[in-house]
C-alpha cells in the first residue's frame, strides 16, 4: 500500500511540474501470481515442521524449551 501511494503522489507531483499524468496502470494478473506463490510456498514450508511439532510429546517440547535457555 506503501508503493501505491508513493506511485500517486508521484504520479500528482509529476502532473503538478510538466503537466502530463499518464494514468497508473495496476497489474493485477501479476500481482495476484505473486501473491498466489507466495501463499503456496509459505504453506508448503510450514508443514513439514508443523508435522513434526503434532508428532512430539508436549512434555519432551517443554523440556527441550527449558534445556536450550
Amino acid at each position: 500500500m506503501a508503493g501505491f501511494e508513493m506511485t500517486v503522489n508521484a504520479n500528482a507531483l509529476g502532473a503538478a511540474v510538466t503537466g502530463y499524468a499518464p494514468p497508473i496502470a495496476v497489474p493485477w494478473p501479476i500481482i495476484f501470481a505473486g501473491v498466489a506463490a507466495v501463499l503456496v510456498i509459505s504453506l508448503a514450508a510450514s508443514v513439514w515442521p508443523a508435522l513434526a511439532a503434532a508428532r512430539s510429546e508436549p512434555l519432551t517440547l517443554l523440556q527441550a524449551g527449558r534445556s536450550s535457555a
